[in-house]
């Protein structure tokens, strides 16, 4: 058996062998956490929250158990090198321990044989979980036992293969990385920027409230009946994730009756105000949509207002904190009422002052956008890679 993508010097096939013979799997466990001696040792140790989903290089270690909670309980120490496989909760994750540590339940942890390249059997086992996920799904326990991890078969090459195979792949892994971290010191950046921005005082400043600067509506508060095709119509999720491209559709005739009440236009702003609250969207492409009555809908009402400056002032702390102070928390799910929104207060600068700070902050935004689609570029090429390099 051999894989549709491979390195031209390589012609052996590769070998069918199931999972326990790679090695040794040994479980987890939490200690108690009533006994707080058990929590203030100098082992790791380690939940499935502390793996990441896409990557195997990186875990999280920020807890630490004694050795009297290595032996009082089911958790067991697992030497740097080996293969940690979460098998129930957090289903599917995998990573290349780089020290020794212990793990909770959710793991079953495989100690390597010698003469295996273990990253090339992190990438391996990674994609049978991924596959075994794939079969758990719509059971009604979500977890794959150790028997089934086992008893697993998989295609192993040569050791030489496999150490090629893990070359390719861990550039792509580092590319990722570097990616991912360069999009956090943007984001990080643009918090901190948009908290000096938005502290400033202007001497030509302006307090108002948002019901003065801007229009404020509503989205119909029935749901409609939704059609295969037609119109898209927007609710709370297309703003908060910031995707608009997958959404439901009503007809033409509902579309025309609800813009004879209002329609969105560009240069308009969409904001949650049911369950997500305060998530501002720019609508900065020409759209042809209606909404539903978890969001409002902000249209310029003073010649003074840049909506893109206002976006990204919704956007700050001292925003957010006016909204959460008008939302009805104990309403299910938390909403604030449209009329509230309005009393939102707006510290108002020159409209030049507003251009300057959107254009920079815009600029920072096209950057972090930049860096994500390469990420997720990356991320295809992986899992095309993941697809055709392994049987």
């Amino acid at each position: 058996m051999i894989p549709k993508l491979r390195f031209p010097e390589f012609n052996d096939s590769w070998n069918k062998i199931e999972v326990d013979s790679l090695g040794e799997i040994k479980g987890g466990g939490t200690p108690s956490k009533q006994i707080e001696s058990y929590w203030n040792g100098t082992i790791y140790w380690i939940s499935s929250s502390d793996l990441m989903e896409e990557s195997i290089w990186e875990i999280k270690t920020h807890r630490f158990i004694s050795k009297e909670a290595l032996i009082n309980s089911a958790t067991k120490l697992i030497p740097e090198g080996s293969i940690l496989i979460v098998t129930r909760v957090g289903l599917g994750k995998v990573a290349l321990s780089d020290k020794p540590l212990c793990t909770s339940q959710d793991f079953s942890n495989l100690i390597l044989k010698p003469n295996y390249s273990k990253p090339f059997i992190a990438y391996v086992v990674k994609n049978l979980m991924l596959k075994l996920s794939l079969v758990n799904q719509g059971t009604s326990i979500k977890g794959v036992t150790t028997k089934t991890l086992k008893s697993a078969e998989v295609i192993i090459p040569s050791f030489s293969e496999q150490q090629r195979i893990e070359q390719v792949l861990k550039s792509v892994d580092q590319k990722i990385n570097l990616l991912t971290k360069k999009k956090e010191a943007l984001e990080t950046y643009k918090k901190g920027l948009m908290q000096k921005i938005f502290s400033q005082e202007f001497s030509n400043q302006r307090l108002m409230l948002l019901s003065q600067i801007c229009k404020i509506y509503d989205g119909t508060h029935q749901t409609p009946k939704y059609v295969d095709e037609g119109v898209p119509f927007y609710s709370v999720e297309h703003v908060s994730k910031d995707d608009f491209s997958k959404t439901k559709f009503i007809t033409e005739e509902v579309f025309t009756k609800e813009c004879k009440r209002v329609s969105i236009e560009q240069g308009d702003i969409l904001m949650t105000r049911i369950g997500s609250v305060g998530v501002p969207k720019f609508i900065d492409w020409d759209v042809r949509a209606s909404f539903y009555v978890s969001l409002a809908l902000l249209k310029p009402k003073i010649e003074e207002i840049n909506m893109e400056w206002l976006s990204y002032y919704i956007q700050s702390l001292d925003i957010q904190r006016d909204i959460w102070r008008l939302t009805i928390h104990v309403a299910f799910p938390k909403k604030i009422n449209l009329g509230d929104i309005g009393k939102i207060k707006i510290k108002l600068p020159s409209k030049a002052v507003q251009e300057s700070n959107y254009v920079l902050l815009k600029s920072l935004d096209q950057n972090i956008n930049l860096t994500i689609k390469k990420i997720k570029a990356s991320e295809e090429l992986k899992k095309g890679l993941l697809q055709q390099m392994f049987v």
